[in-house]
């Protein structure tokens, strides 16, 4: 409450906005009368009310800020080399928040007492950690500790010198080609030395993950820029305050080990952002390897005890801290081109901001996602809060970490969803848990369910980010979705808006042999295709193309494709791009997912060539994207030794011209001109950034995603909207 004339009050009102905190975050402002109050005394700021509504806003975490970063490197501060600093514009927020209203005791840090000169500085209004919550220093607060693989205890950071020598130490062993777990903000990191090569190999065979590209941490620019090429666009996301991973295209010269990335023109990286990173960059001045702290496929490890018990084949060291991370939070992912910003990952730095919209959800929505990429999404009013990255709900400490996520984002947001909306997949375990008993999520009985399909939650996505209502022309393009006619979709152009769709043309259907096999190994749908367009002479091609393969397993594919066998049929687009990767020799054995179409993208070295043929046919219901020429064409190319270049720039060119007439095509029928483009494959920037300008020189008014992923990350938001809008109706 302000107390003054009118003028005083006016100018106060227009003076806290223009110089609000600097974290703060105004969504709407209003200004309320309140007749006959009594005068107040003084200025001050009460303690928060614990009432059953809760409508604290919860910032995300975020990178240090300069005046912490001198404090820490300062020999004369009080805080000198500690790794816990912070203040209210900087620091850990959503991962140490247990409940709200944002309060120290609702926080990891409840069991750490203030001493007496942090307390006097959380009390002064003119401190800058005024009311910082995890406010804290050597004499108070927590503090890092070094424990060899097997537990025992070497070093603890009980002051700055301690925890100078301590911190010395792990850079002389990042140095000697050790491993080291380091506790972050979010999770902890598998660290060591990225121009040892033996060391970084190490690692890829610890972990299980043969190519995949590691992420890099580099101490600043400068030396972000002898490894990739940095822009003007890129070195200010590289130094936004919420500090992503940024994926930058490698330079010529080997500064890193060839196996941080192997076989891939591109880097993720990203620069310090948690004081312990500075610290250790005080002492090294070469990159390091900072990828998630875990097996493929497993949550990151965030408690010490989960990484004690997860990591402890993976590392050497374990560079700990006593600050609990409550919610375990993967790295922001994000790639800039053209001076735009798409996001692969949104996570840690960016959650648990919403999504703002025009108007208000007509209730309350728990939205769960997909399979891969999950994350969930809770909807209320104008807001839709994305959740932190989950992973693939593959295993039991995904789905508990899933579980985790539903209540604790609605404990936090004070959101109590009326209705639940999911995939229609029936194996999903997003699906499986919506359709469980409610208390299995910590929701009221008698919820009503929606099922929502894959692809129109795509297109809804975009549609949500643009806060569009449609009518659109979606071009949703991924490798697997869960189509409305049981069959398995991934390469759909649909004419859509938030109530329904309908399916306007798609992929020519081909045939899956072998199932979820066909993903780590592409040759297995390019044999299928070769099979569709030469019948039994397939067998004579692939044997040309792929002698490396084994007969036997060839003619296992080849029986599982004749005759009226059970077959797994799709549309997707993502295993047309598996298919052809692996026909023009560019990758026929995946070591991860979507490497295929990375390396085929990758592949293209100049854009002059003509595209091969996709015709456009008609069938019944819809317009139909044959594939067979396009396949034949491939096939000639590669037995006549064309370049994988060629073939790769060819089949990029051919398909955008493809889509296009397809997206013509469905506007002159339908009269729509907006199009929105959504799912996995356009994480491919060629096809993106193509299929957008010829489109828009066809006078199409065309839509991408930009601040939430068009993978299946953003999904849940796609889902929620969709199911407003049913509830609405109803």
């Amino acid at each position: 409450m302000a107390q003054g004339d009118v003028h005083s009050i006016r100018a106060f009102t227009t003076e806290l906005r223009r110089k609000k905190p600097r974290q703060s975050v105004i969504d709407e402002f209003r200004v309320t009368e309140l007749p006959g109050h009594k005068p107040l005394g003084t200025f001050e700021i009460r303690k928060s009310r614990e009432n059953k509504s809760k409508n604290t806003r919860i910032a995300p975490d975020l990178c240090i800020c300069e005046d912490c970063l001198r404090e820490l490197l300062n020999p004369r501060d009080r805080r000198y080399f500690y790794p816990f600093i912070n203040c209210t514009n900087c620091g850990p927020r959503y991962t140490i928040v247990r409940d709200v209203p944002y309060d120290r005791k609702f926080t990891t840090m409840r069991g750490f007492a203030m001493c007496e000169s942090c307390a006097a500085e959380y009390e002064d209004p003119l401190d800058r950690r005024f009311h910082a919550q995890p406010n804290a220093c050597f004499t108070c607060g927590p503090r890092i500790e070094l424990y060899s693989a097997a537990r025992q205890l070497i070093l603890r950071g009980a002051d700055g010198e301690k925890s100078r020598e301590l911190i010395e130490k792990c850079a002389g062993l990042l140095r000697s080609g050790h491993i080291l777990a380091v506790k972050g903000i979010g999770g902890f990191h598998l660290a060591c030395d990225a121009r040892n090569q033996e060391t970084v190999s190490r690692l890829r065979s610890l972990k299980y993950r043969e190519q995949r590209p590691f992420a890099l941490m580099v101490k600043d620019v400068r030396q972000a820029r002898m490894i990739v090429r940095v822009g003007a666009a890129e070195k200010k996301r590289l130094l936004a305050e919420d500090r992503p991973i940024v994926v930058l295209r490698k330079k010529h010269k080997k500064t890193v080990a060839p196996s941080v990335s192997p076989d891939n023109g591109f880097l993720g990286i990203m620069l310090p952002y948690a004081p312990l990173h500075f610290l250790l960059f005080t002492f090294i001045d070469f990159p390091l390897v900072m990828t998630s702290g875990n097996l493929s496929d497993e949550p990151i490890a965030h408690t010490n005890q989960d990484a004690f018990t997860r990591l402890g084949k993976l590392c050497d060291y374990f560079l700990v801290g006593n600050r609990d991370i409550h919610i375990r939070c993967d790295d922001t992912v994000t790639r800039v081109r053209q001076g735009k910003e798409y996001i692969l990952r949104r996570s840690r730095g960016i959650v648990p901001n919403p999504v703002l919209l025009n108007e208000n959800f007509h209730t309350p929505i728990l939205a769960l996602g997909a399979e891969q990429k999950n994350t969930i999404c809770l909807a209320k009013h104008n807001k839709a809060f994305l959740s932190h990255h989950i992973g693939d709900l593959k295993n039991a400490e995904t789905y508990a970490s899933f579980l985790q996520a539903v209540r604790h984002l609605g404990e936090i947001l004070d959101i109590r969803p009326q209705a639940v909306a999911h995939d229609l997949h029936p194996q999903y375990l997003s699906t499986q848990a919506a359709l469980q008993p409610p208390e299995t999520l910590g929701l009221p009985p008698e919820l009503p369910r929606i099922g929502v399909q894959h692809h129109h939650a795509h297109v809804a996505a975009c549609m949500a980010e643009h806060n569009l209502r449609g009518p659109v022309i979606g071009v949703a393009l991924d490798g697997t979705g869960y189509g409305s006619d049981g069959t398995v979709w991934g390469g759909e152009v649909l004419t859509a808006d938030l109530t329904g769709f309908t399916r306007s043309a798609s992929i020519m259907p081909f045939a899956l042999p072998g199932a979820d096999k066909v993903i780590s190994q592409p040759w297995r749908t390019a044999l299928s295709l070769l099979y569709r367009v030469y019948g039994d002479a397939a067998a004579s091609y692939a044997a040309r193309l792929w002698p490396e393969l084994d007969e036997k397993a060839l003619a296992v594919v080849l029986f599982q494709l004749e005759g009226a066998k059970a077959k797994i049929m799709t549309s997707s687009c993502g295993r047309l791009f598996d298919a052809v990767s692996a026909l023009a020799g560019v990758c026929g054995e995946a070591n991860y997912e979507g490497q295929p179409a990375v390396e085929l993208e990758q592949a293209i070295e100049k854009d002059s060539l003509s595209g091969y043929t996709l015709d456009i046919s008609r069938t019944a219901e819809y317009y139909e994207l044959d594939w067979r020429e396009l396949v034949a064409m491939v096939t000639a190319d590669r037995l006549r030794g064309k370049s994988r270049a060629d073939m790769a720039v060819r089949f990029h060119r051919g398909l955008v011209t493809a889509l296009t007439g397809l997206c013509i095509l469905v506007s002159e029928q339908s009269g729509i001109r907006r199009v929105v483009l959504s799912g996995g494959c356009f994480m491919n920037m060629y096809l993106l950034s193509g299929l957008t300008g010829a489109l828009r020189k066809k006078g199409m008014e065309v839509y991408t995603h930009h601040r939430v992923p068009c993978n299946d990350g953003g999904i849940a938001l796609g889902q929620a909207v969709i199911a407003n809008q049913r509830v609405k109706e109803k």
